[in-house]
């Protein structure tokens, strides 16, 4: 009965990229921020730039979402806006994150550090000096600015810890869809939209398998 099909008419969304989405440190200027962080202010970058977490959810990070033993993080809700706001269970965002032994090793010292009752289980990871949540603008201006002042680097916002981590993600062997859930994005294609971009060093890699590809294969001696 119908001739036409009328979802032909409908346009099709498409991904924006977000402005200043480009901003970010190389591998090289993190190394050299680090040397300039102490602190909360390094437990932070340390963990916004190995796991491509949200500020908001580093923010709302208690001790019971770190698996020190298992090397995992667990991120299930955010502080923003003023609020914990927690991630449903079938929210993209709500995902498991596995950690490098040496952020490990950090983060246990970390907890030690911290007096008892900021030790305990619904204790934030970092925290105000009352164990409140860390308003994220506070922490840029008092914290994240000032180190990227003594490190002499760009001015980025603090996002870009996300894209670097992002982008070293997306331009090694590591499957696009490993990516797109350490990265808790709704959809997949935001994914490969904003981070996609691979880095120089991809690129010849990529190049130098597909020329060995056409090459003739060596015939192995199997006397």
């Amino acid at each position: 009965i119908v001739t036409v099909n009328p979802a032909s008419f409908v346009k099709k969304p498409s991904v924006r990229t977000r402005k200043g989405s480009d901003e970010r440190l190389t591998p090289e200027q993190l190394a050299v921020l680090f040397t300039h962080c102490t602190g909360r202010t390094r437990i932070v970058v340390r963990i916004a730039a190995s796991t491509g977490m949200r500020e908001g959810e580093i923010f709302g990070l208690r001790w019971r979402d770190v698996d020190l033993k298992g090397r995992l993080i667990h991120v299930c809700r955010q502080y923003t806006h003023g609020e914990i706001v927690e991630h449903g269970k079938t929210d993209a965002a709500s995902r498991d994150i596995g950690i490098d032994s040496k952020l490990a090793a950090e983060l246990s010292a970390w907890k030690l550090q911290q007096k008892a009752e900021r030790r305990e289980d619904d204790s934030l990871v970092v925290a105000t000096s009352t164990g409140e949540p860390i308003s994220a603008s506070n922490f840029l201006a008092r914290d994240f600015q000032p180190a990227l002042k003594r490190a002499e680097l760009p001015r980025v916002n603090f996002h870009s810890l996300r894209h670097t981590a992002a982008t070293i993600l997306a331009s090694s062997n590591i499957p696009p869809g490993t990516v797109h859930r350490i990265l808790g994005h709704a959809n997949f294609a935001t994914t490969m939209k904003l981070y996609g971009g691979l880095t120089a060093a991809a690129l010849e890699t990529a190049a130098g398998t597909l020329g060995e590809a056409f090459e003739p294969k060596k015939e192995v001696n199997r006397s």
